[in-house]
């Protein structure tokens, strides 16, 4: 009972007890209670900011290039820029404000993700590797390595990808989860790809497949396992990966590449029907409707492939011409690629292959949507070049014959030839006086229409039927014209002549007129070569083109057997031409390559013997050891030099780059005879550059140097904005800063400068390699001015010219020289870093002193008859309606963006190419409330080159503008604009 009686006792006891306790610590509770619930929505704000970025991320339409090795992880875009922006705010404010939080490391890891969405690779590294070293989690543990590792891919350190992986593979602080471990395998997949590790990247993509949970990871994992297979050659495997892409339930692009290639399998397979019924299949499929065009061109290409060229020709021309959507820039380059190899190698049409060889040439707009090695630049060229020659070689092959022939013989061809020219000629213009009677009723709003695009494409070129009734338009407006000059005087002359049979009194002068249209019918046979000088200067001018023609299937065409066969030509035909020891060293060097030496050294022996004062008998003699006797042959210096220049080229191909390139700078250097001294140096700096390109360490000294120095110009382009503002708002007189600091705030930015970095130790071209360099550059500009590529030589000398070294700092314990004359610099700094402390983080200028904490801005308040101040990012966001920016009278202020947008475009370059001096495209621009840009649309259907293609492209990537601020509100606005573009200088 005593026991039983104790029990309520004690519970009051302990009641009372903890009602004490509660007492005194009510305050300590509710505290800690405040605390917590102030950084938990810290947190939750932060995490719902990151989501709602991603989303937007994920929202944005890929586009794949199923001919490159895709990226497992999809890379950054330009996409939930402020929600990743706000969440770094909110994140480094609880970093701040809470820094024992049990969310600092969840944290940390949002704030690193963000900054790698936003393409801030550099300072995401940063926070994943602080996130490693803070978190005692090993599964954030494992986070950090893969993210830093996508950072490290992100920013092409393939190298250090690689020994990174390696290294926390074999860490024991890190116990690998195996879907983790996977995920990092396929990053390290990557990387081995990039580096052209293609079979032990297969390897670990066949491991590590099995283990990955996430669907769009497992999918994309297994098409990039394709495509490595497909390189090694492996084409039944290949399509055994394809073939699982579609079981991981991606996205329906992802499913109708993974679809192509297993058709394209099939065609390397050689295994053509079925290859054709997939194809078919594919097309039928309602799915399929935008990418008919690029299953039809690889039904063209299997076509193509089996040897059926009339066929494949009609499906590339389906493809080009009645597509029921535009292709593609890619697939119009690679359709007229096809075409060119088809008139190439199979109908030796080189005149339409040149055409076709062009055309797919000016289509390629962006390297990276095509496949590996797709070469149409130079085969354009190439072939342009073999087109024109071949023209010039049948020409003059045809007025030397005639040049030859007897007079007699000649009169009668001439006279044969004459009445065929006529004939077609008179029929030529019976036909354009046919067409020129016929009469159409054309409605010039139809002409108007005719211009214009829409779902038939430019001028209808999509229908079939709109386009023939446009060209009846057309021909019954213009088909009247003969197509030759003074065409107008002509047809007045034909009209006398009408005249003229009505009336006897102009007999005489339809005589003349009729004169004057048969003297138009006249062949000029001013070409033809009808004395032996004439015919001797042709034929040296016939020899220099096959030789060129030679040239081309030789170094251009990789065709030996064709190019020898031109140098035989010219051996046989004509010997006593300047170019037949070219020729015949030709012939040995394209025996010898091909393994037939002894050949090879016959030809060298009839050099050596028909033409042993020559450098290539001299070469030749070297390489064969045929002891050509050189004492009997006279050489001057200038032969010396060159042929010992020539030695020395044989001798440093095996050599490494940094040997070969001092031989070659030393003889630079030493010979002041020939015109080889520039191009010996210039090809040592060439090697020099090669070999500092393979140091890791030089790569990555010129990485962080170009990434400080575009930094440091991003931050003098905001800090030249921000103080514009500061003028506009210190000389407003009729405002009053009514809140604390304000006019000290826009004092201080006005009066504030960046400190630049320290570019001279930054500066990678460094050391005794680059000094060479510069050393050889500097010797061709000064000795050698007329050097072909001289421009070239003065760019690259401009770009690794020492900067200058900076002054050096004065010693802060100095003391000033006067008493009154304070240390400015100082207590300007000081002021900076002051203001820096109160003022929040977004009002701080690049350069100032950080404040190390991120307050709320003070409290406004506005007095009598004054009004309230805002920053315009604090202005509100009106999106309900979009506004005509010249109805507002808003001009827009991109900033830097925009010639970064251009620079980065690469148009300058190609209107380089295509000797474009200058051009100037318009584009229709939706800039948000926030300042960024929405869509950019060209202007204008004409974009035969593809260059506002490339231009909108970057502009919709990296384009922004200050916010237009209407009523005080920041709204969106559209812009037409006007960008002039002018072209790149290039070399001579």
């Amino acid at each position: 009972m005593n026991h039983i009686s104790t029990k309520p006792a004690a519970f009051i006891l302990l009641i009372f007890a903890s009602a004490l306790m509660l007492a005194g610590c009510s305050g300590s509770l509710g505290s800690a209670w405040t605390n917590f619930n102030s950084y938990f929505n810290t947190f939750y704000n932060t995490k719902q900011s990151f989501e709602r970025g991603y989303r937007q991320f994920e929202n944005q339409v890929e586009r794949i290039n199923p001919e490159r090795p895709i990226a497992i992880h999809r890379a950054p875009v330009r996409a939930g820029v402020s929600e990743f922006e706000d969440t770094i705010q909110r994140g480094s404010d609880l970093l701040l404000r809470f820094p024992g939080s049990r969310y600092v490391d969840d944290t940390v890891f949002l704030i690193g993700k963000s900054f790698f969405f936003l393409q801030n690779y550099f300072n995401a590294e940063q926070k994943f590797t602080e996130l490693y070293s803070v978190t005692s989690s090993s599964e954030l543990r494992q986070q950090s390595v893969i993210w830093r590792a996508r950072a490290m891919l992100e920013m092409e350190r393939y190298n250090d990808g690689i020994n990174f992986l390696v290294a926390m593979y074999d860490n024991p602080e890190i116990d690998w989860d195996r879907r983790n471990l996977a995920e990092a395998d396929l990053l390290m997949a990557q990387f081995l790809v990039q580096t052209n590790q293609w079979e032990e990247s297969g390897r670990l993509l066949f491991e590590a497949l099995p283990d990955v949970r996430d669907n769009e990871l497992r999918a994309r994992g297994f098409f990039l396992n394709g495509q490595i297979l497909e390189h090694l050659g492996e084409y039944q495997a290949a399509y055994d990966a394809f073939d699982r892409v579609r079981r991981s339930n991606p996205y329906y692009q992802m499913i109708y590449y993974a679809e192509l290639k297993k058709g394209v399998m099939l065609r390397n397979m050689g295994r053509y029907d079925e290859s054709r019924r997939h194809f078919a299949s594919m097309a039928r499929d309602n799915n399929n409707f935008e990418f008919l065009a690029e299953i039809n061109f690889q039904q063209a290409k299997t076509l193509h492939s089996m040897g059926r060229a009339y066929e494949a020709r009609e499906m590339y021309r389906e493809v080009l011409y009645f597509s029921f959507r535009a292709p593609a820039r890619e697939v119009l380059a690679r359709t007229h690629y096809g075409l060119a190899e088809l008139y190439r190698f199979d109908f030796r049409d080189y005149q339409r292959a040149a055409a076709h060889y062009d055309t797919a040439a000016r289509n390629t707009s962006d390297l990276e949507l095509l496949p590996r090695g797709f070469d149409a630049r130079t085969v354009s060229r190439d072939f342009s070049n073999f087109a024109r020659l071949s023209t010039e070689r049948a020409k003059m092959d045809s007025l030397l014959w005639l040049g030859n022939l007897p007079p007699a013989r000649f009169d009668s061809v001439i006279t044969v030839i004459q009445e065929d020219y006529r004939r077609q000629m008179r029929a030529a213009e019976r036909e354009r006086r046919r067409e020129s009677t016929r009469i159409v009723n054309v409605e010039p709003s139809d002409l108007e229409d005719a211009t214009e695009s829409g779902e038939n494409g430019f001028l209808f070129h999509l229908n079939r039927q709109l386009m023939s009734q446009a060209s009846m338009q057309f021909q019954a407006l213009w088909d009247g014209r003969p197509l030759v000059d003074n065409w107008r005087r002509m047809d007045a002359v034909r009209r006398t002549i009408i005249e003229a049979e009505e009336d006897e009194a102009l007999a005489e002068e339809i005589f003349f007129v009729e004169e004057m249209v048969f003297d138009e019918y006249e062949l000029d046979l001013s070409e033809i070569p009808r004395t032996r000088a004439a015919r001797d200067e042709m034929r040296v001018r016939l020899a220099n083109t096959k030789y060129e023609i030679g040239n081309l299937f030789f170094f251009s065409f990789n065709q030996p057997d064709s190019a020898r066969s031109y140098f035989s030509r010219i051996v046989a035909d004509f010997p006593t031409a300047e170019v037949v020891p070219q020729a015949m060293f030709s012939i040995s060097e394209i025996l010898y390559q091909s393994g037939d030496p002894e050949e090879a050294r016959e030809w060298a022996l009839k050099i050596a013997d028909r033409h042993p004062d020559t450098p290539y008998a001299r070469r030749l003699s070297s390489r064969f050891d045929l002891a050509l006797d050189s004492e009997q042959v006279p050489q001057t210096d200038e032969e010396r030099v060159g042929f010992a220049y020539r030695q020395l080229l044989g001798e440093i191909e095996d050599l490494p780059p940094l040997e070969a390139g001092q031989q070659l700078m030393a003889f630079g250097m030493a010979d002041t005879l020939t015109s080889h001294a520039p191009e010996a140096l210039f090809n040592a700096v060439r090697l020099f550059a090669s070999h500092e390109n393979s140091n890791d360490d030089f790569l990555e000294r010129r990485r962080t140097y170009e990434q400080t120095r575009r930094t440091f110009e991003i931050e003098q382009a905001e800090l030249s904005t921000l103080q514009d503002s500061a003028r506009v708002m210190l000389a407003d007189t009729s405002h009053v800063f009514e809140e604390e600091g304000l006019r000290e705030f826009w004092e201080s930015i006005a009066d504030s400068t960046l400190a630049e970095p320290d570019f001279y130790e930054l500066f990678p071209y460094r050391g005794e390699v680059w000094d060479d360099a510069r050393a050889s550059l500097e010797r061709i500009s000064e000795a050698h001015s007329n050097f072909r590529l001289i421009n070239r030589v003065r760019s690259l000398h401009d770009a690794i010219r020492l900067p200058d070294k900076p002054e050096p700092e004065p010693d802060p314990d100095a003391e000033p020289e006067t008493d009154e004359m304070p240390d400015t610099e100082t207590e300007a700094g000081d002021a900076d870093g002051a203001l820096a402390e109160e003022l929040p983080t977004e009002f701080q200028i690049p350069g100032m002193a950080p404040s190390g904490r991120n307050q709320d801005f003070p409290d406004r308040s506005a007095g009598e008859g004054q009004g309230e101040t805002l920053r315009p990012d604090q202005l509100p966001v009106n999106a309900t309606t979009v506004y005509d920016a010249e109805e507002l009278g808003l001009t827009p202020d991109f900033g830097i963006t925009l010639e970064h947008a251009i620079e980065q475009s690469g148009v300058r370059h190609m209107m380089a190419s295509m000797n474009i001096v200058e051009a100037t495209f318009s584009f229709r621009i939706h800039i948000t409330g926030e300042g960024f840009t929405e869509r950019v649309t060209p202007l204008g259907d004409n974009d035969e080159f593809g260059f506002s293609q490339m231009l909108q492209n970057q502009l919709q990537e990296v384009l922004a503008a200050e916010p237009a601020v209407l009523d005080g509100e920041r709204v969106p606005v559209i812009y037409i604009v006007d960008i002039p573009v002018t072209a790149a200088e290039t070399d001579d």
